[in-house]
């Protein structure tokens, strides 16, 4: 998050992506994946959430997000989002620890 400045919990800015998004239920992925943004359930049904997640498949990596960023032109704050998600793609740090197969992907994207 470099590049989209935010403290460790949610200001101001995050209301945008969160409008324009949905959390992904982590329940029953593996224990160590920790979402790269993570949304705080509530207390009566404590789920896993993530805006975002990132991950090995294959002999791939991968980042998953929930935002929706088809309009992130017409937002200035889903705009810098998206940026920063880039940048941090494409530079070193971007090196997801744990592995998910294809169904587990599918079950985050497609939930039932």
């Amino acid at each position: 998050m470099a590049g989209f400045p935010t403290d460790a919990y949610s200001n101001w800015q995050w209301w945008y992506p969160i409008k324009k998004g949905a959390a992904m239920i982590l329940d029953g992925m593996p224990h160590e994946l920790r979402p790269t943004i993570q949304v705080v359930d509530d207390w009566v049904t404590n789920r896993k959430l993530a805006l975002a997640l990132e991950a090995k498949a294959g002999r791939g990596r991968l980042l998953v997000t929930s935002v929706d960023f088809a309009e992130a032109a017409l937002d200035p704050v889903r705009r810098q989002l998206r940026a920063s998600l880039l940048a941090y793609l494409s530079g070193p740090l971007f090196q997801p620890k744990v592995s998910l197969t294809a169904d587990q992907v599918r079950q985050v994207v497609i939930p039932n």
